[in-house]
């Protein structure tokens, strides 16, 4: 994992605290350091006294039970991920749509399941997301790379027209939650396959 790992618990991953993270390190001075950002950077004193600058970053105690109650279930919530994606694989092999590689030795928790539309015009991914969104999918573009976000149009940025900026415009994420029944699984499926047959 490195010196440190950040595991983000938004409430869209597959265990949340409905919100915020958590870094892991085996490092004790960087653990320590980290602690003291999190509660502001308040130093013990009498009178408020911060001497970097640190954020409220504290985790609740109803957010860490929340928490502590996911993890109980995560690898239920992981199985269950792992066999829509298994699903999708089976049923969109072929498709000519680009799918989440299988590597050897790997293996995905699949957070989300995104997809490649072909090379086939400027906008077939918004084609296929405005056909699913007329039939009630909620389907998701991909992240817009941080060189393509209006705070940063000024700056300069190595290989724009690349691999991110591509990806961003074929890619999609399918519904894929952990409470997806195999019914509105399928009703996914058949509105990709006429599309992508």
């Amino acid at each position: 994992m490195g010196r440190v790992g950040a595991f983000s618990f938004n409430g869209n991953k597959i265990a949340t605290t409905g919100g915020g993270g958590m870094l892991v390190t085996d490092d004790a001075e960087l653990a320590r350091h980290a602690r003291h950002l999190t509660t502001q950077a308040k130093v013990p004193d009498i009178a408020y006294l911060h001497d970097e600058v640190g954020y409220n970053y504290r985790l609740t105690n109803i957010a860490a039970a929340l928490g502590l109650a996911q993890l109980e279930r995560l690898e239920e919530f992981v199985a269950r991920k792992r066999a829509v994606a298994a699903r999708y694989d089976e049923a969109l092999s072929g498709t000519g749509l680009t799918l989440p590689p299988r590597i050897a030795g790997l293996d995905s928790t699949y957070w989300l399941y995104s997809v490649l539309v072909p090379h086939a015009g400027e906008h077939a991914r918004d084609d296929l997301l405005r056909h699913l969104a007329d039939r009630g999918i909620g389907a998701r573009a991909l992240w817009r790379p941080v060189h393509a976000q209006p705070p940063y149009a000024e700056l300069s940025v190595l290989g724009t027209g690349g691999v991110a900026d591509d990806i961003f415009r074929r890619g999609l994420s399918l519904p894929c939650s952990t409470d997806i029944t195999d019914e509105e699984q399928d009703r996914v499926v058949e509105a990709i396959l006429a599309r992508y047959p």
